[in-house]
């Protein structure tokens, strides 16, 4: 089958059939085409991250105290874990190398703009850390994190082990304590 594309997004499904076959679209009142293809961008340019405000509540509402899950955003797999009622993202990205003592990211909102950053133990990130690591603060690999999770409970370590697997293996060392 041929793709279907869509205004700013390419997507395929193997029913849909090719533009030739399908049947004609219905006739819209006049004007109605040009507002539902405002409202098609409108979503397009409010969801470009990936996430909306609906999907943050319903990872809230459906995800449970203590769980971790594999998190896809911005085109780039996390892992997500849910702690005191809070959204998580496990910080491995290769810009935090530096960060010592940096392991989660709160998802607060679609933006970014009230993200916190927090340590192993939840606890709020302390910027004066990164001080001591240009002192020579030693950094640690992936392992190191993963013994780190061990300590929330073996259930994550392995969630974080299957999350590492599913995307090929590679996780960036990232700083710890």
């Amino acid at each position: 089958p041929q793709p279907t594309y869509l205004p700013s997004v390419a997507t395929w499904h193997p029913l849909a059939k090719p533009r030739a076959e399908a049947a004609p679209a219905p006739a819209q009142p006049a004007g109605q085409g040009v507002h539902v293809m405002r409202v098609v961008q409108e979503f397009m340019q409010q969801s470009a991250s990936q996430l909306t405000y609906h999907g943050i509540h319903q990872l809230h509402t459906e995800m449970p105290e203590g769980q971790l899950c594999v998190f896809f955003r911005n085109n780039h797999f996390s892992t997500m874990m849910k702690h005191r009622r809070e959204l998580f993202l496990l910080c491995t990205d290769v810009g935090y190398l530096d960060k010592p003592n940096l392991v989660w990211e709160r998802l607060a909102d679609v933006s970014g703009e009230c993200s916190a950053f927090y340590d192993g133990d939840f606890a709020p990130y302390d910027h004066t850390a990164e001080r001591r690591a240009a002192a020579g603060a030693p950094l640690v690999t992936a392992d190191a994190v993963a013994s780190a999770l061990a300590n929330i409970g073996n259930k994550a370590a392995t969630a974080v082990g299957d999350a590492v697997g599913a995307v090929g293996g590679v996780v960036t060392a990232v700083p710890v304590r």
